[in-house]
Order: structure tokens, then sequence, then C-alpha cells
């Protein structure tokens, strides 16, 4: 049984589960607690399920605001 997931495999192509290979997969709600945020993924295939943990890679002015 595979317990870690390869991340840069799994980033390459999120939209399959990382455990069977299937496209079968719900993602959750988002849910944000202060500057983090995360949502939870399940397999239907295979039962699996994982956490996708989110965090700022940029943050851009709106051009209404200039």
């Amino acid at each position: 049984m595979k317990k870690e997931i390869d991340l840069k495999k799994y980033l390459s192509n999120p939209d399959t589960c990382p455990f069977c290979g299937r496209e079968d997969i719900t993602a959750g709600d988002s849910d944000f607690a202060d500057i983090k945020a995360w949502r939870n993924i399940r397999c239907a295939s295979c039962k699996k399920e994982w956490t996708e943990e989110f965090t700022i890679t940029n943050v851009q002015v709106s051009t209404e605001d200039l």
C-alpha cells in the first residue's frame, strides 16, 4: 500500500488519484484559517483520501484601485 504521494508527479496531474491513477476523485470545499488553506480530496475508486494544502504564491493589486 502506497502511503506517500510523489508531490512532483501529483502536481503534474492533480486531476488523477495519486494512489490508483483513476480520475474518479472529488474535492471538498476549501477551508481557510489565517493564511492557511486546504481541501480534502477523495477517490471513489480506491477510497483513499488526502488533503491538498495551499500557500500564497503572489498578490496582485486590482487595476480598479490604481
